[in-house]
């Protein structure tokens, strides 16, 4: 029988944040306007709330996010703060200092030249290896602060689940989840949910391609999931309460809890989220104010994280995803494309009526016939209403046409590295144009079938890679015979629905 985290706390938003700043870096706001206060921040100006909850010898999982509003690093800051004892530091893909490649971490372990400190790398490094690493510093508090960008196949949310399924066979009995927001909006969730047999680094368990939930929010659904590894959901009960534990509320309905790498350890940990001020589901990150630092070489820009949960899947094909570029996953294309790519393109993605709602909890349905110009053939789709009309509980894989709010640009470019490196490549740029109706993964999929369509001699699928993108194999296949966009949106529907009823329990705005 598994034993892993009976209590949870979380410094929910109601709590104070003010309190006298511990340390000999200033983290005062430069230059910015009142907005979202971050998890990181409320820590480095609170000495109360450090002293609650980075007790003992502290280790943190960071990256260059995991900044504060005037650009220090948390971990700087900590190192220098007197009240707080840093003992070692650990980064995730592409390093702590963020000086690697994908698919690359930075070693086994080495010193960080500003703080002195061990430097461990958790990249790729699963179960008993993990929890060999995380052991070695004998720590009391292991902080996890990194920026992720709301797509299940960015890799660092997944470094935060094999952590927490590594620290039951580790002596560290406290981990703190400082909270970031989501910078594609948290009240969006689209795309497949990820399937059991599709699990990778980049899935690990059944949650959307376009999840809505921020990162403290997911560490409260993968306790509960990793408690439950063969049960149902148990949503953790919280409490306003700065200092607050609780025992987890009775399992909700849903069921699915299962993921790759999961402990057989029976040390009990407990998790505190600390989260956010002034945070709603809605926001960018553009309208929070937080300061954007690239969480990885090839996402610079916050439009680059919008269309990576469409235009990410590029990469399970032999075209270009614009890595290598100046703007990845914007631009994209192939060296055997030519102009008819882009004009097929335009004509796929023309203006349409179709309309599919996820279903959130009570909605009424009604039935609308539409012409999905890709496979050019009438179908008939189902349209759900929210009549919550609550943006907590918001959500959608397509609410209108599934190609509004972008449009695509004819583009030519030469990468540097990757795919097609030094070779002209015929393509497309997208543009983000309302990011509230904009469906990445919609666009994502025409891209890829017009680009069968269009070189079907050349165009190359790699299976295995693209299926575990998507977190299933019936896209693929649903695809390359020639199904609708609609229709596979269509597909992905239930499942969808039953993760956004599981989702509600663990949302912590």
């Amino acid at each position: 029988m598994r034993s892993v985290v009976l209590v949870v706390a979380a410094v929910l938003a109601c709590c104070c944040c003010g309190g006298g700043v511990g340390g000999g870096v200033g983290v005062g706001v430069v230059g910015a306007k009142p907005g979202v206060i971050t998890g990181a921040q409320r820590l480095a100006t609170d000495a109360s709330l450090r002293q609650a909850t980075l007790q003992g010898r502290v280790g943190i999982i960071s990256n260059p996010t995991g900044i504060l509003n005037n650009l220090t690093h948390i971990v700087d800051f900590l190192h220098t703060a007197p009240d707080v004892n840093l003992v070692s530091i650990y980064g995730p893909e592409h390093g702590f200092r963020g000086d690697h490649q994908a698919g690359h971490g930075s070693g086994d372990v080495y010193t960080d030249n500003r703080t002195g400190l061990p430097v461990y790398s958790l990249y790729r490094k699963y179960g008993p290896d993990l929890a060999k690493v995380l052991e070695a510093e004998k720590l009391d508090t292991l902080v996890f602060d990194i920026q992720d960008v709301g797509c299940r196949f960015y890799t660092y949310i997944w470094t935060l689940w094999d952590v927490m399924s590594a620290l039951p066979n580790t002596t560290i009995p406290h981990l703190v989840v400082l909270d970031r927001p989501n910078p594609i909006g948290a009240n969006i969730v689209q795309g497949p949910v990820l399937e059991e047999a599709f699990s990778s680094f980049i899935g690990r368990y059944a949650i959307p391609l376009r999840h809505g939930m921020t990162v403290a929010e997911l560490a409260t659904l993968f306790v509960s999931a990793q408690r439950n590894a063969s049960t149902s959901f148990s949503p953790p009960s919280t409490s306003p309460s700065s200092a607050s534990t609780s025992s987890p509320s009775s399992p909700s309905s849903a069921s699915a809890s299962w993921g790759a790498s999961l402990s057989t350890g029976t040390h009990a940990f407990k998790l505190t989220t600390v989260t956010m001020l002034n945070y709603e589901r809605s926001m960018l990150y553009s309208d929070t104010h937080v300061p954007w630092v690239p969480p990885s070489p090839n996402m610079p820009t916050l439009n680059t994280a919008l269309v990576y949960p469409g235009l990410g899947i590029i990469e399970g094909t032999n075209m270009s995803e614009g890595r290598g570029t100046t703007s990845p996953f914007n631009l994209f294309g192939a060296g055997f494309f030519n102009y008819t790519f882009i004009d097929s393109l335009h004509q796929a993605t023309a203006a349409t009526t179709i309309t599919m709602t996820a279903d959130l909890s009570h909605h009424s349905a009604t039935t609308t016939t539409t012409k999905n110009t890709i496979s050019n053939s009438t179908t008939s789709t189902t349209t759900s209403t929210n009549t919550k009309n609550s943006a907590k509980h918001s959500g959608s894989d397509g609410d209108g046409d599934l190609f509004a709010g972008a449009a695509v640009r004819e583009a030519y470019f030469v990468p540097t590295f990757s795919k097609f490196a030094g070779d002209v490549v015929t393509g497309a740029e997208l543009y983000v144009l309302d990011p509230s109706v904009f469906n990445p993964i919609a666009w994502g999929l025409a891209v890829v079938q017009v680009g069968l369509r269009a070189s079907p001699a050349s165009m190359q699928l790699f299976d295995a890679d693209f299926d575990l993108h998507l977190g299933n194999n019936s896209t693929r296949l649903m695809l390359t015979r020639g199904d609708s966009i609609h229709a596979i949106v269509a597909a992905w529907q239930p499942p969808l629905q039953r993760f956004m009823h599981t989702r509600q329990h663990f949302l912590l705005y």
